[in-house]
């Protein structure tokens, strides 16, 4: 295994560190609503890259 696949290969999916960062979360007493948890799933399915996600949340506020 060459040392870029073997990173690759221990590098966490986008998937678990989307369910990581709701297990933390509940862990504090929080919660992420509907619309945060969408953009997550998207971003754990890689329809979304994490810059995307953001930009789409940031201009709810815009």
């Amino acid at each position: 295994m060459t040392p870029s696949a073997a990173t690759a290969a221990a590098a966490p999916s986008w998937a678990e560190a989307v369910q990581d960062a709701v297990a933390i979360l509940a862990v504090d007493g929080l919660h992420v609503d509907a619309e945060g948890r969408a953009l997550l799933d998207a971003v754990a399915r890689e329809e979304l890259t994490p810059d995307e996600a953001v930009e789409k949340l940031l201009a709810a506020y815009r």
